[in-house]
């Protein structure tokens, strides 16, 4: 009975030992075919209007989904352009697309002038540094004391880090002068990898540029009927046209038919109206007088308004 008890136990231990022999071969397979790094998606914080005032124009948003139909694997850069006059609701656009990316990287960047394009880059970078050595290579560029070599070389290791990404999306808004920022544009497929690029921007000449072409820019223009309604009303109302009656949806399309459509015209109106408790005619008067003091509360709007500013 003892020596039966002996080899019982020997055949446990022996099996013990062979299960910790399997989960570390196991272990050191799993960690052989493990990948080095394993990026992480990186997002902006893409600030768009609270969910009652959002105007998802869902035509304009299909155009920009059409335009941007390239295969996930492919190596192109497509660069699209929103061009319309302040107020219009460019950035507005191109945010809400870019929030809807769920599995990619994206960024805005601030591409009015060089300047305020670098510092931006200098934040996208601080962002992308997920490793010791990329940080430890941001604060060794850091130390670079020429701004234009230092604004290169975060130009550069940020571009290096999107090529291993693949699939990223950047917003370059209110574009002013594409030259000036010419150099900091993503052209390169070996240098940058596959990607796409929004370009926000007032100015119509960006069609003369050969970095987008024409059939490439989506015209941002007046809000349509309906949509300006549904904006006015969850500003003014605040709920959306369908709750309103026939005569009060009637009474407001005829006051939106003699006020510019663009989102900030609308927006900026329906809370001048709502705060100073006025009538449509009132402040159509107001509008068509040029009063100093009208104009200067409507500037105090404008900041309430400012997700339809640019």
């Amino acid at each position: 009975m003892f020596f039966y008890s002996i080899q019982l136990k020997r055949k446990i231990y022996a099996l013990f030992c062979f299960g910790l022999i399997l989960s570390a071969l196991a272990f050191l397979y799993k960690e052989s075919y493990k990948p080095a790094y394993v990026f992480k998606n990186v997002k902006a914080d893409l600030v768009i209007p609270k969910e009652n005032t959002l105007l998802k124009r869902p035509q304009l948003l299909s155009q920009i989904e059409e335009k941007n139909k390239t295969n996930e694997t492919s190596q192109k850069i497509d660069v699209i352009a929103l061009v319309g006059e302040k107020g219009s609701g460019k950035t507005v656009l191109a945010r809400y697309y870019g929030y809807s990316q769920h599995d990619r990287t994206v960024w805005e960047l601030n591409a009015e002038t060089k300047e305020t394009l670098a510092r931006s880059f200098r934040d996208f970078a601080y962002s992308l540094a997920e490793t010791k050595s990329e940080k430890e290579e941001l604060l060794q560029i850091e130390t670079i004391e020429n701004p234009e070599t230092r604004n290169h070389s975060l130009f550069s290791f940020v571009r290096k880090i999107l090529k291993e990404q693949k699939n990223w999306l950047l917003i370059y808004d209110n574009v002013t002068n594409f030259s000036e920022i010419e150099n900091y544009f993503p052209q390169d497929e070996t240098l940058w990898g596959g990607g796409k690029v929004i370009l926000v921007t007032r100015d119509e000449n960006i069609k003369n540029t050969s970095y987008i072409k024409p059939e490439d820019i989506i015209k941002v223009g007046e809000l349509q009927k309906e949509e300006a309604l549904t904006l006015f009303s969850s500003i003014l109302f605040d709920f959306f046209p369908q709750e309103l009656d026939l005569e009060k949806k009637e009474e407001a399309l005829r006051f939106l038919n003699q006020i510019p459509r663009f989102p900030l015209d609308v927006s900026i109106a329906a809370r001048y109206i709502k705060n100073g408790k006025i009538s449509y005619e009132k402040y159509l008067d107001l509008l068509n007088q040029k009063d100093p003091a009208f104009e200067r509360l409507q500037k105090m709007f404008v900041v309430e308004a400012s997700d339809y500013f640019k």
